[in-house]
């Protein structure tokens, strides 16, 4: 299976990952989109509350490329900042 022309590495995995999309986007829980660094896919994770930051090693769904994302909510204005490094390809 291929997504925006990349293989999806674990069919499985993304599975989940569309189950919990469309969960959470059935529930109305505000998410943040941001794109993966190595395929440029277009991922959501979820908004922390205004005033959080939140941080956390991920991979992903689609070509399971690593990275550190950090999602910023201090002001009310949500901004993911993906950060990639080589130890985690």
């Amino acid at each position: 299976m291929k997504v925006n022309g990349t293989e999806v590495k674990h069919p499985k995995i993304f599975a989940q990952y569309t189950q919990w999309l469309g969960r959470n986007l059935t529930e109305g829980r505000e998410l943040v989109g941001y794109r993966c660094p190595h395929c440029e896919s277009t991922l959501y994770a979820l908004c922390p509350a205004v005033g959080d930051v939140t941080d956390s090693l991920a991979s992903c769904p689609v070509c399971d490329g690593g990275y550190f994302r950090i999602i910023d909510n201090e002001n009310g204005q949500p901004v993911a900042c993906i950060h990639t490094s080589p130890a985690l390809n």
